[in-house]
């Protein structure tokens, strides 16, 4: 994985009109006490390394599979979830995930999935209601 893939996500989240201004790389905000600055709803995105492959038939050539997990966040369960929604929304068209844009890469179309059941977020202040995803896609070199 690489920035431009983080960058890339990030646009394309950050242009949901709902939760313009609330979506952030890694963390929400905070101020010096620990508290959440910004009331929810919003979004957290959180990258992970993925599994780079190669085809040895095709070469030296390096498939990248990056992935991330989103974290909607909401007062209530149902506002974690129509978080949830409005980010789904951006990244799947009509069932299909969309393919971001990278500079030199062939991304294939973003995968959502969401493995674990809306929990109650303790650790920040005040507490909120979590919805979990991940998302990925594999790319190419152009």
């Amino acid at each position: 994985m690489s920035r431009a893939h983080d960058k890339a996500l990030l646009a394309v989240l950050s242009a949901i009109p709902a939760l313009k201004g609330k979506v952030f790389p890694t963390q929400v905000p905070r101020d010096p006490a620990g508290a959440v600055t910004v009331p929810p709803p919003y979004v957290v995105v959180q990258p992970a390394d993925g599994t780079d492959d190669t085809d040895r038939l095709a070469g030296p050539r390096l498939r990248q599979n990056p992935s991330w997990t989103i974290h909607s966040a909401g007062t209530t369960t149902d506002q974690a979830k129509w978080a949830a929604e409005q980010v789904k929304n951006q990244l799947v068209n009509r069932g299909l995930g969309i393919h971001l844009t990278v500079p030199g890469e062939r991304p294939g179309r973003i995968r959502y999935e969401s493995p674990v059941p809306v929990r109650v977020d303790t650790t920040v202040v005040p507490p909120v209601h979590v919805h979990t995803a991940t998302v990925g896609f594999t790319s190419d070199p152009a």
